[in-house]
């Protein structure tokens, strides 16, 4: 496995699909076998299995996306006693079905759901073809948040208004760890295990509101992300405005508006990824659009506006980023000696 960037978080990726089929199994269950116990898998030992688990340490925290077809498996006591793991773990189905016995209290998650499971408890479960999620968080660290243990929750799909706010964080969550870096990591580990802390303790009926405005800026800033991600997919497209992002990041106005409270608001955040995306196609010497051609297909709807747009954000005219970039194209290439060209030498 190649290592991981300097300033990436630590990054475990495993797939079976680079094992013969007869290997597939058996590599699954090394890989995720350290926790639970593979039974009743029939033939699939020999059919082949098809699966994938990415985990992500944050700081102390651990998140696993795992996909794999349908099976069966159990953490029996002995395996908890022995591997001593004291974790917390929170599982989110993204897709399919968990069935299972945590403890002696059965246990269903639906697609979109969450429960919470305890690494130092015995568990039987069974799932269809699937995606999960799982967070880890060591027992000494969520406790103390919880003033105890959050036994009466153990085994239970979290619902109302604290299951359907974690679950929607636990997204927003997925989708940025690919670019987290190696110092936000761990920030964003605590992030999220606050943000469930707060919401266990609203379902225990606890007061949640120091977890809450600890989890609060880490959440706002996730979102803020999405949204920013959304803009620079749609950056050519002249409907994209808050409606178009409220409609498809499931957000009201107000709480649109409140992201961006402090700084100069959602229409000049478009504008400015606008003009931050022609500057960097004017640096690229490959580019051949005229200036006005990528003016109109971002949204700008005369060239005098977008120029003086575009200098009252970077101090310059389109054409003197055009006319550096052609330069940079045309000059001659540096000597071996790694002084500046000066012109053809003769012997």
């Amino acid at each position: 496995m190649p290592a991981m960037p300097p300033d990436r978080p630590p990054t475990v990726r495993f797939s079976t699909l680079g094992l013969p089929p007869r290997d597939q199994f058996e590599g699954w269950r090394a890989s995720v076998g350290i926790t639970h116990e593979m039974t009743g898998m029939g033939d699939l030992a020999r059919r082949g299995f098809v699966a994938s688990v990415d985990s992500w340490r944050l700081g102390s925290v651990v998140v696993a996306i795992r996909r794999f077809p349908a099976m069966t498996f159990e953490r029996p006591a002995r395996r908890a006693r022995a591997d001593g793991l004291d974790h917390y773990s929170l599982l989110l189905m993204r897709d399919g079905v968990y069935d299972g016995d945590a403890d002696g209290r059965a246990t269903r998650l639906a697609r979109g759901e969450a429960g919470l499971f305890d690494l130092a408890r015995p568990e039987a479960s069974r799932v269809g073809d699937n995606e999960s999620l799982r967070l880890l968080v060591p027992r000494a660290q969520l406790d103390p948040l919880l003033r105890g243990p959050p036994a009466g929750l153990y085994g239970r799909a979290l619902g109302g208004a604290p299951g359907t706010l974690l679950t929607g964080y636990l997204g927003l969550l997925a989708e940025s760890l690919d670019r987290l870096t190696a110092v936000e990591a761990p920030l964003v580990g605590s992030a999220a295990r606050d943000m469930l802390a707060a919401c266990l303790a609203a379902s225990l009926g606890l007061d949640a509101r120091a977890q809450a405005e600890a989890a609060a800026m880490p959440i706002r800033e996730t979102r803020l992300a999405q949204v920013r991600r959304f803009i620079d997919s749609r950056l050519t497209d002249p409907a994209l405005g808050p409606e178009m992002i409220c409609r498809a990041l499931a957000l009201s106005r107000s709480a649109l508006y409140r992201l961006f409270e402090g700084g100069s608001g959602v229409a000049a955040e478009i504008q400015e990824r606008r003009l931050a995306a022609i500057r960097a196609r004017l640096a690229d010497p490959a580019e051949g659009a005229r200036i006005g051609e990528l003016a109109y297909a971002y949204g700008f709807t005369s060239e005098a506006h977008f120029s003086r747009a575009f200098r009252r954000t970077f101090g310059m005219a389109p054409r003197e980023v055009r006319l550096t970039a052609t330069t940079v194209r045309k000059a001659p290439p540096a000597s071996a000696s790694g002084t500046e060209w000066d012109g053809p030498r003769t012997a």
